[in-house]
């Protein structure tokens, strides 16, 4: 069954009532490739939780990386907002050699927005750099088991040899096996697509793409981007784009109830706010994302190289304790990594140790630990983990635990839990998958560089993952899910329920639960649609 499908039928049986009709209407629209007649013009505004903290695809990490690159950047594919594979840069395809062999014919006549034609070497530049040896991208696992990863990253090779350029208007990527999901995965950010010749010329990075939408300015309170009417697809509707760093989350509701902004990701009890409160009426969709928030346990940092302490600290960890009231309705807890609607949740066989502080005391003696022990936790900026953070520390003081509390700034927070130097003991974390796969969520965990929760998990489940096909895949991702909770590296909280709310003036607009968000180059604006 194609990835689309069990996706379509597992939301389909995910719950009932107010999930389904919310998510029916979220997809109310089909999707064909094309778009709706639109007025040309307007400004599209938009809010940010925090600034992007690159705009490198390669790089991307955070929510506003990712979100930011795929409007100025394109891949061979991309996903509608069903999740399905559609072309993009990549006019065709064909896959031969049962599964191993990807051969893609470019489109013609597609520019970079410096004016300059792609060509199939600026695919494989842009995928070849993922796996740099002096520095490989946080994203490198876009390329896991591709031929000739390996021995290029470990110097043994000058190329990737899975990597080709078979002709100028042709590309070819050579897999060591059959890998079902490879098509989604080059839908992500990691597979965009730059221009080689700026990038080869040295210097601060340039971000030169052919998205719907090329780059005017970037501060650290907003991205301003312009439309890019020499795009493929022909000239977006919209004549600019900004992406706003939202304040104090009152004045978000404050600035899309007046108009001020064009859509606006909530909580369900946000949206009373906006509704009753503030007197907002338009178009909403609420459904659960593809996401997953979990604690961190840095096994990497003793004492919690000790599976003796890591599993005392899931004791005394009361997950519903932890976000109970800090969400009203926007969470289901969660029981594993997998969220409901993908293929496997649910498929790991383990539950998670109950919240039970005289056997977190037991483990403890049994590692050799005193009381007093204090543990170092990192987190962003932002009150619902600071919440966190303090009931935490209570629950972990009941069994003789002491919580140092560390407050990053947004990009700092996700380079050091990117990082293999990692130097905290625990910290806040979040999956969302980028396409409807579970791979989607464990390959980016497991497989890039200096990945801490891969300790203890062996590879040969996660090459079972990525290489299952139909039936096998849910069960191959339960398996993988239950190792990986076994390490007790991970401790899965919730998974989120978001609302999406648009003005009523946006027209074109196709939702999608995916973090690169919804396509801007269909979506036009009714006056007075300049939110401006």
């Amino acid at each position: 069954m194609p990835a689309y499908r069990w996706w379509k039928v597992a939301l389909a049986v995910l719950a009932a009532g107010a999930f389904l009709a919310g998510w029916l209407l979220w997809k109310g629209s089909v999707t064909t490739g094309q778009r709706p007649p639109g007025r040309v013009g307007g400004v599209w505004v938009e809010g940010l939780a925090h600034a992007p903290s690159t705009l490198d695809p390669a790089h991307a990490l955070g929510e506003a990386d990712v979100r930011v690159a795929s409007l100025l950047y394109d891949g061979l594919v991309r996903l509608d907002p069903d999740g399905r594979v559609v072309p993009a840069l990549a006019r065709s395809w064909r896959v031969a050699d049962g599964g191993r062999l990807y051969v893609f014919w470019l489109r013609q006549g597609v520019r970079f927005h410096n004016g300059r034609p792609l060509t199939a070497d600026d695919v494989v530049f842009s995928l070849t750099r993922l796996v740099d040896p002096r520095q490989p991208a946080p994203r490198a696992w876009v390329l896991y088991g591709v031929r000739g990863v390996e021995d290029y990253l470990r110097g043994r090779a000058p190329a990737v040899a899975g990597l080709r350029a078979a002709a100028r208007d042709r590309v070819e990527i050579r897999l060591d096996f059959p890998q079902p999901a490879f098509l989604q995965r080059l839908a992500t950010p990691g597979a965009y697509v730059l221009d080689e010749e700026t990038l080869s010329a040295g210097g601060r990075f340039a971000p030169v793409g052919t998205g719907a939408f090329q780059l005017v300015g970037w501060s650290a309170t907003e991205v301003r981007l312009a439309a890019y009417r020499d795009h493929y697809r022909g000239r977006p509707y919209l004549d600019e784009v900004r992406l706003v760093v939202d304040g104090p989350r009152p004045e978000a509701l404050r600035a899309f109830a007046g108009g001020r902004r064009a859509i606006l990701r909530l909580q369900p009890h946000e949206l009373r706010n906006l509704t009753a409160g503030l007197g907002w009426t338009g178009p909403q969709w609420q459904a659960p994302l593809p996401a997953t928030a979990w604690i961190e346990v840095n096994s990497r940092r003793p004492p919690l190289d000790r599976r003796e302490v890591r599993l005392a600290i899931a004791y005394a960890l009361d997950r519903e304790t932890l976000i109970a009231g800090l969400l009203p309705g926007g969470y289901s807890l969660a029981e594993g990594l997998i969220p409901p609607g993908v293929a496997g949740h649910g498929r790991s066989g383990r539950v998670l140790p109950p919240y039970r502080a005289l056997s977190a005391r037991e483990h403890l003696v049994r590692a050799g630990l005193s009381g007093g022990q204090s543990l170092r936790w990192l987190q962003p900026g932002e009150l619902l983990w600071a919440s966190v953070a303090a009931r935490a520390d209570h629950l972990l003081g009941r069994v003789g635990l002491e919580l140092a509390v560390e407050t990053a700034g947004h990009a700092d927070y996700l380079a050091r839990t990117s990082s293999s130097r990692a130097t905290y003991h625990l910290a806040p974390r979040s999956l969302w998958a980028e396409y409807p796969d579970p791979e989607a969520l464990l390959l980016p965990l497991l497989a890039r560089p200096g990945a801490s929760a891969a300790g203890g998990v062996p590879e040969s489940h996660l090459r079972a993952l990525v290489a299952a096909a139909g039936g096998d895949r849910a069960a191959a991702a339960g398996r993988l899910e239950g190792e990986l909770l076994r390490t007790m590296q991970v401790l899965p909280l919730y998974h989120p329920v978001t609302v999406l709310a648009a003005q009523p003036w946006v027209r074109g607009l196709e939702p999608t639960p995916f973090p690169q968000g919804p396509d801007l180059w269909r979506v036009s604006l009714d006056p007075p649609g300049d939110s401006r």
